[in-house]
């Protein structure tokens, strides 16, 4: 008896630290890219991500690869965004033993602060969701979700329906043709 509850124990113990190991290296690598990201240290996040990286999103049908990704935050970082900082950052893992993209899913909530140039207005602040695949120590694949209506709404954009667009042109159009002669007149 004493034997088959040791063994049990044993098993039980074996089982529930292995997976942790792999999950708290794949979010040591995640929290490392974050921290990358954070410090615009392009090095580190080409060191990161796998060579067929791809992330998709925020919206459907947005995906991109390793190269354009860092080509991207290099071009941005330029000149539209002075800084980027991830708040009450939430990271935890999950193994996926079988599936089409199986292995350790690390993922990642924050709230998201970015600072961008040549904008008066205080740090937009984004509620952003992303889960990276991590096989080998590097990220192989990332979904990344968050609003971007909310982030074009706090940099000061207006939405408008397209038919009420429509509408104000035609508007426009009448007015100026009524009043066409009216201005040159006086």
């Amino acid at each position: 008896m004493k034997t088959s509850f040791l063994l049990f124990a044993s098993s039980l113990l074996w089982i529930s630290c292995g997976p942790n190991k792999i999950r708290n290296t794949n979010i040591d690598t995640v929290s490392s890219y974050v921290q990358a990201l954070e410090d615009m240290d392009y090095d580190a996040m080409d060191s990161l991500l796998h060579a067929d990286f791809y992330m998709v999103g925020p919206s459907v049908g947005d995906t991109v690869y390793k190269d354009q990704l860092l080509a991207n935050w290099k071009a941005n970082t330029g000149k539209t965004i002075e800084s980027i900082r991830f708040r009450h950052q939430q990271i935890s893992g999950v193994a996926i033993p079988s599936q089409v993209k199986y292995g350790d899913w690390i993922s990642e909530w924050s709230l998201a602060q970015i600072e961008f140039k040549n904008f008066d207005g205080p740090p937009v602040t984004l509620l952003m969701s992303v889960s990276y695949l991590v096989v080998g120590n590097q990220i192989a694949k990332g979904i990344m979700i968050y609003d971007e209506g909310d982030m074009y709404n706090q940099l000061g954009y207006i939405f408008a329906d397209p038919v009420d667009v429509a509408r104000a042109k035609e508007a426009q159009l009448e007015l100026e043709e009524n009043t066409k002669g009216v201005l040159e007149e006086k």
